[in-house]
């Protein structure tokens, strides 16, 4: 119960909800706060007249910094929710990031974007602290057993 970590309905934070062209595009992101390393960007593309699910569409992602940018395809087959588009991004490096997204379709042709703020990678000790302490926690607990147990009674 110490390392579990919030639940999330949609699986991450809606960093963006806004209609371009013929869609409604929605982008989430996990894990919250996004950090240096591998994130899961997922999107979710609607139709603007019905609000229903594209799922025939083309998503890209572009991720731009001062210094790089990196490009990624999502697609349907990476999401779990499969009326989602989601990738596996990288980001190298904590700072301010652009995320753009841009969705082709045979209705058309949208792009939003929007900025993310990327903290440090945490410290590995902060990541694995619960693990070193489930043996230290075993020991105490057995000490504890071994002091309220009974001792037998010598004859």
């Amino acid at each position: 119960m110490l390392t579990a970590s919030p639940a999330y309905g949609d699986g991450g934070l809606l960093r963006l909800n806004q209609t371009a062209g013929p869609f409604e595009i929605s982008v989430f992101t996990a894990p919250t706060p996004l950090r240096a390393g591998t994130a899961d960007v997922s999107v979710m593309v609607l139709s603007r007249p019905d609000r229903a699910p594209v799922l025939d569409a083309q998503v890209r992602l572009t991720l731009r910094s001062a210094e790089r940018e990196l490009t990624a395809e999502a697609t349907r087959a990476a999401a779990t929710n499969k009326i989602l588009y989601a990738a596996a991004l990288d980001f190298p490096a904590p700072g301010a990031w652009a995320l753009a997204v841009h969705v082709a379709s045979p209705a058309g042709e949208a792009g939003v974007s929007c900025a993310v703020d990327v903290a440090p990678p945490r410290p590995p000790l902060a990541i694995f602290w619960p693990f070193l302490l489930l043996p230290a926690a075993a020991v105490v607990l057995f000490a504890v057993h071994q002091w309220l147990k009974p001792s037998p009674s010598r004859t």
